[in-house]
């Protein structure tokens, strides 16, 4: 698991769709914040703001006051400036990190799968790019189960 993260930086050095970069910010901060339990959940990228829900008003406070440092920790962790703001949103339905998604249209598979194939043939290491490939199909996966649940 830690080579995959290791290679979070390559990844996001090519072009790629904007939900693989939310897929890998997200995947970044369940690693670096997990200590958080499940008190906060990262839910969603919008641009270059990670919107994350908390339990109560106590655990929103204390993230906003430590949220130049966790902005820092993800960045590093990716080596790019995804992430240069956090909104945190009380939820206080979470459960096990299961929130609904903000709903978007449709998953164009074709044309998505024909994005990810040409920017992974921009990866000349084999290995690396086995290794992409494997991580947009898990989010690929993970996107069609939360339409499938949510609609």
């Amino acid at each position: 698991m830690e080579e995959l993260f290791n290679t979070l930086p390559k990844i996001l050095s090519f072009e790629c769709d904007a939900e693989i970069r939310e897929a890998i910010v997200i995947a970044v901060w369940k690693k670096l914040m997990d200590n958080f339990g499940e008190k906060a959940f990262a839910v969603r990228l919008e641009d270059d703001t990670l919107v994350v829900a908390v339990v109560n008003e106590d655990w929103k406070w204390h993230l906003e006051k430590l949220s130049s440092e966790i902005i820092f920790k993800i960045n590093s962790a990716v080596q790019y400036a995804a992430v240069r703001r956090l909104s945190f949103h009380v939820d206080r339905n979470m459960t096990g990190g299961k929130i609904a998604k903000k709903p978007s249209g449709k998953l164009d598979s074709k044309a998505l799968l024909g994005n990810i194939l040409s920017s992974a043939n921009l990866i000349e290491d084999e290995q690396l790019r086995l290794q992409f490939l494997n991580a947009a199909a898990a989010c690929l996966i993970r996107k069609e189960k939360l339409e499938n649940s949510s609609g």
